[in-house]
């Protein structure tokens, strides 16, 4: 780190500062023993910040059945950290004033920042962290050091920002080797000078390198990663690739179903415009969430056919990948491939006693959709379910085959338990589906459904691939022979005669 000029940007007299009421919300709120009635009364001694934190507790945002009439109520209401958190957003927010003739993106600056921020509460929401109020605030946070270093250092640093475009995803990189210095430090450097915990500094240290956090704030760094993850979702031309690292990072990282990131993404759109309005902020214009996700959802299917290597967390798939034999409907791999596949599996299995998974997935009632549609439903309803089945495994590294006509596997490298839980996602989410294969101008649905059977190298004693596939396929048939429309799991089986 440069020290000339870490100093030159902590010097400047144009630093934001916090309003001393702020800097009094922190001093009481650290303390264990602060009474509500007296942090009442230092928010309530600020009339114009009184009534902003009045009016967002009263938003959708927060959904609250009965109206909030003081700060006392709001603290009854929601607790010390919510309010707290936005006492202090709202004095971030208005320390930050911005230039008459702006050289800095304070539109894509505040953007970025508000919408991580409910991104980022609602993930640690979803993943039932504690204090899920502070990620809003390390949110809004996260990048108070961009601040800071261009009111230090001027047309130096706008032209790093335009070098990468503006390109959040390669600033941090592009500061360091122009500068010696990169805004995540100088964030909690100006955290620390402003006397903000460790709960609250080292998640801006730590936001563009979520693995490396302290143990104890890593939670939250990574619910910060999520929500840069999700505003890239809203904010890109093409959402995909940013919508499948919101899938992949929520399943690896906090065991959270596809549907549950949607959930997130959704809450985000849904509340940007009233958010933006409440702080005052000019956000630019506003994305529709179900679009985005349904034009993901669409471009996955395309991404079927890409090859074997360009897709993420595919560490036992090394050989044959761009040759593999594929199906011509759906794209998957085929039954050919999967041989391939399980040999590198169970060697990486043999080598570093790393778990692997087989499901076996067989799509009923078929019949019925050909029946009410013909072959060409029939076929959309197969490519529906290989998208499905991607769009639920790929997160834990899932490769998906098709192995007959109306039946499907899935390797992947986890355990029968997480393949399971994985499965189990998947067969609920089937209704959600129907619309991309039903004809529009169809009178109702006929409604597909999947019965699955899972087997992993844990359940399987001597674990061969042979026996791995084999105890899935009887597992499928068990699932099925009980009615369908469910997943089983192997049993530990018997050692080999």
């Amino acid at each position: 780190m440069n020290a000339s000029v870490l100093e030159e940007i902590l010097n400047c007299s144009e630093l934001p500062s916090l309003p001393a009421v702020a800097v009094r919300v922190i001093e009481q709120s650290s303390d264990p023993d602060v009474s509500m009635t007296e942090l009442a009364a230092t928010i309530s001694s600020d009339q114009a910040l009184s009534a902003k934190v009045l009016r967002t507790v009263n938003s959708s945002f927060y959904g609250l059945r009965q109206k909030c009439s003081s700060i006392q109520k709001a603290l009854v209401m929601l607790g010390l950290g919510p309010v707290k958190s936005l006492a202090l957003g709202f004095s971030l927010v208005n320390s930050i004033e911005t230039d008459q003739n702006p050289a800095f993106d304070y539109v894509g600056y505040w953007r970025r920042s508000l919408y991580t921020a409910m991104a980022a509460q609602a993930i640690a929401e979803a993943a039932r962290l504690e204090k899920p109020e502070e990620a809003f605030l390390c949110g809004l946070l996260q990048d108070i050091g961009m601040i800071a270093m261009y009111r230090g250092l001027g047309e130096r640093y706008l032209e790093v920002c335009e070098k990468v475009g503006w390109d959040h995803r390669r600033l941090a990189v592009t500061e360091l080797e122009a500068l010696e210095v990169q805004h995540p430090d100088v964030g909690a450097m100006l955290g620390k000078r402003w006397k903000l915990p460790d709960s609250l500094a080292l998640p801006v240290r730590f936001h563009e390198r979520p693995t490396a956090a302290p143990q104890e704030h890593a939670g939250v760094v990574k619910a910060i990663a999520m929500g840069n993850l999700i505003h890239d979702a809203l904010t890109d031309e093409d959402p995909t690739g940013a919508v499948r690292r919101v899938y992949e990072k929520g399943s690896s990282w906090f065991k959270l179903r596809p549907d549950e990131c949607e959930a997130c993404i959704s809450r985000v759109a849904d509340n940007a415009r009233e958010l933006s309005n409440l702080f005052s902020l000019d956000t630019g214009p506003y994305s529709n969430a179900e679009q985005i996700i349904r034009q993901a959802e669409e471009r996955l299917v395309n991404m079927t056919e890409r090859p074997i290597e360009s897709f993420a967390s595919r560490k036992f798939i090394e050989q044959r990948g761009g040759d593999a034999e594929r199906d011509p409907l759906t794209g998957m791999l085929t039954k050919a491939s999967l041989g391939i596949a399980m040999s590198s599996a169970h060697q990486i299995y043999t080598e570093e006693n790393e778990s692997y998974s087989v499901t076996h997935v067989a799509v009923e009632r078929l019949a019925e959709v050909i029946e009410a549609f013909g072959e060409g439903g029939r076929d959309a309803a197969l490519m529906a379910i290989a998208t499905l089945l991607n769009k639920h495994f790929e997160p834990v590294g899932g490769l998906v085959f098709r192995l007959g006509t109306a039946v499907y596997g899935v390797l992947a490298p986890c355990d029968s338990e997480e393949a399971g839980r994985v499965g189990e996602a998947f067969r609920r989410s089937i209704d959600d589906v129907h619309a991309l294969w039903t004809p529009s101008n169809a009178i109702e649905r006929v409604h597909i459904t999947c019965s699955l059977g899972v087997a992993g190298t844990d359940a399987v004693e001597d674990p061969t691939p042979e026996r791995v596939v084999l105890a899935s396929a009887h597992a499928v048939q068990e699932a099925r022979a009980a009615g369908g429309n469910r997943v089983r799991r192997t049993a530990r089986q018997a050692k080999a005669a």
